[in-house]
């Protein structure tokens, strides 16, 4: 496309791109398109979602949403979430809550997109099957994939429903030391993620918690420090981001957790709180 990578920075709380910081970036540079996204599956509010596609329409800025993890979650009114931007992208990879091994969907109210998206992924073939783009690809979903996302899909609400029990039941059992992600409760929860209190070391938290058997990550590495991205342009320092990655931690969260190992996951983490509170003198 020809275009310069920008990183903006994080909300603190909402852990979303920073509206503020999408306007630095069109003011700067008119000509650009902008990548949203649904953060650990959360979705943005709905407000959040009109003023950006507001900014983008103005700027005459394309905006297109990865929604990766967000398949399966709803927003403040109750609905599905979708249709955000001019193109949605969901994953319904192995490690999705909507998951049938690989592949996605995408999705978008412009028909005329909609019609060039199913060619591109068709060998660029039209109606008569002459191609009319040089760009295409074969993506089709096969048949037995196409059979396994429509069992998912029939069962997706009630495996969101039962992951947002398990939460429910670890928000009421961990300390203040723990930040949940705002809008965590219309998440599709792929994992439970969390901040740590800046005063909490997270290597010996997590630590502590392997010696409980519990796993826990650190997804994810902000792309601006990765090697492929080092020189990309940004807006600020991107002061939360860094903040919040050395913070966050994913834990565990699975469809089928009971409730008594949802309890045992609340003590873990708990436990493992106070440990290492314990070893640097401050509990």
């Amino acid at each position: 496309m020809g275009l310069d990578l920008c990183f903006v920075d994080i909300d603190g709380l909402t852990w979303q791109p920073d509206i503020r910081s999408i306007e630095q970036a069109l003011a700067r540079w008119p000509e650009s398109a902008v990548i949203g996204c649904t953060t650990f599956g959360t979705p943005p509010t709905l407000d959040y979602c009109n003023v950006l596609e507001q900014l983008c329409e103005a700027a005459s800025a394309p905006l297109l949403v990865d929604a990766a993890a967000s398949l399966g979650a709803i927003d403040e009114v109750g609905q599905a979430f979708g249709g955000f931007g001019d193109v949605s992208v969901f994953s319904v990879h192995a490690t999705k809550t909507a998951s049938t091994g690989e592949g996605g969907l995408v999705v978008t109210d412009d028909p005329e997109l909609a019609n060039d998206m199913q060619a591109l992924a068709n060998f660029g073939f039209d109606e008569f099957r002459h191609s009319k783009m040089r760009e295409a690809t074969n993506a089709k979903m096969s048949e037995i994939a196409s059979a396994a996302t429509l069992a998912m899909l029939d069962r997706l609400d009630q495996h969101v429903s039962r992951r947002q029990a398990s939460l429910r039941t670890l928000i009421t059992s961990w300390p203040d030391s723990v930040t949940f992600q705002t809008g965590v409760g219309r998440s599709t929860l792929q994992f439970v993620s969390v901040a740590l209190h800046p005063a909490v070391d997270r290597s010996a938290f997590q630590l502590a918690l392997a010696g409980a058997g519990v796993e826990s990550r650190t997804y994810f590495e902000p792309l601006h420090q990765h090697p492929a991205f080092a020189h990309s342009l940004t807006i600020g320092d991107l002061g939360t981001t860094r903040d919040l990655a050395g913070r966050i931690v994913s834990l565990p969260m699975y469809s089928d957790m009971t409730d008594q190992e949802a309890a045992y996951l609340g003590r873990a983490v708990s436990e493992a709180l106070e440990l290492v509170r314990s070893e640097d003198g401050n509990g």
